[in-house]
């Protein structure tokens, strides 16, 4: 097995990566950036391009940030970003926009928003984001199914009888049959 090296900045924390690959066979992959596992305390999702079949891998770019004053101003921070290719050749990028503070917080509802950026270009560009109104559910997935309905996986946790001591998580599921406008669920 060859390894490949995508990226590697020593003093930033890379995580949490994912890969689609467009009709042209452009690969592209998303990260999150920030200080620690935690995205804290600014948060930028990141995309990089490949036009050899992951050979090497072009400059990064930012998709969204949120700066250290943003973050502490309430804002939100960038957790977890996602990307599938359609078939129409377009790129689609989820990712979750934390806006509580505190894992206790986290056990309350609308804890985060899902926010949807979509690219027509191979990732070369992305539009503004979307906001998908899934606001209960946190590490997104997303993919597009074979009749075109796009299909949207979530953690949502929720407090138990003791509060964060038994906390629980489920896996539920948010589809779209207009390409993302509207969403149906949870399921």
């Amino acid at each position: 097995m060859q390894m490949i090296t995508v990226s590697r900045v020593d003093n930033i924390y890379e995580a949490f990566a994912d890969i689609a690959q467009v009709p042209d066979g452009t690969l592209v992959c998303t990260y999150r950036e920030s200080m620690c596992h935690s995205p804290r305390p600014w948060s930028r999702v990141i995309v990089r391009r490949s036009v050899d079949r992951g050979l090497t891998w072009g400059p990064r770019q930012v998709v969204v940030e949120r700066t250290r004053e943003q973050s502490a101003a309430g804002e939100g921070r960038f957790n977890c970003s996602r990307i599938t290719a359609c078939a129409d050749g377009s790129l689609l990028l989820i990712v979750d926009l934390l806006l509580k503070d505190t894992f206790e917080e986290y056990l309350e509802p609308g804890v985060c928003m899902n926010l949807l950026f979509r690219s027509r270009d191979s990732g070369a560009t992305w539009e503004r984001p979307e906001e998908t109104g899934i606001t209960e559910g946190i590490v997104p997935s997303i993919k597009e199914l074979s009749n075109g309905d796009l299909i949207v996986g979530v953690t949502e946790q929720d407090k138990g009888a003791n509060g964060v001591r038994d906390y629980s998580e489920t896996q539920t599921a948010y589809v779209s049959s207009d390409r993302g406008r509207s969403w149906e669920g949870p399921f």
